[in-house]
């Protein structure tokens, strides 16, 4: 789990040199941004915090953080933010900084508390293992593809089958659709003309 720490003077620290982000991680980590309750004269319980960021591609994004405990070593608050493709999207730095803010209806009055920023690095993997075009897409369009045939070959007809007086039609030697009552096959010789050319 990919780690921040916001010092009292409001700077940002990576307390987990070790982790990586990869390039198109999709919910499969978390980033754990731990703050002081107390910072500088105001109570951060009290607000909600932002994570704002621009990607590699430089886009500027903002996502709310999500409290995960309030009482993280006594004087810390640990926030927890999914790492998705919002941020790891592109390869390359991640520039980011937090925000905090609370609104006092009564003293008509926002408060905000901002954080230094902190660079991040979303390590690139190779294209050819998440690339649209690649042979994981072309797999998985093949297994959807597989799927449909599948179902189809279920429905399709692939035989007709008599039962007395009544024909039907049979997928996999099940019968699908309704029965008809089938004329005598002598009546339906009765009618044909054989024409010779």
């Amino acid at each position: 789990m990919y780690t921040i720490l916001m010092q009292g003077d409001g700077s940002l620290v990576c307390t987990t040199p070790a982790e990586r982000i990869r390039q198109y991680e999709n919910y499969s980590d978390s980033l754990r941004i731990i703050v002081p309750k107390q910072y500088k004269t105001v109570d951060l319980t009290e607000f909600t915090g932002t994570i704002k960021y621009t990607t590699p591609a430089n886009i500027a994004k903002i996502e709310y953080l999500t409290v995960n405990n309030t009482e993280y070593k006594n004087d810390y608050i640990e926030y927890r933010l999914p790492i998705t493709t919002n941020l790891t999207q592109f390869s390359g730095d991640i520039t980011l900084y937090l925000t905090f803010t609370k609104s006092d209806e009564i003293a008509k009055r926002t408060y905000a508390a901002y954080s230094g920023e902190i660079t991040l690095t979303v390590d690139p993997v190779n294209d050819y293992f998440t690339d649209p075009s690649s042979l994981q897409s072309i797999d998985q369009k093949i297994a959807e593809l597989q799927n449909i045939a599948q179902a189809y070959d279920k429905a399709k007809a692939d035989n007709i089958a008599r039962d007395g007086e009544e024909i039907y039609l049979t997928s996999n030697g099940e019968q699908i659709g309704d029965r008809i009552n089938a004329p005598d096959s002598a009546d339906v010789e009765k009618n044909f003309e054989v024409v010779v050319i």
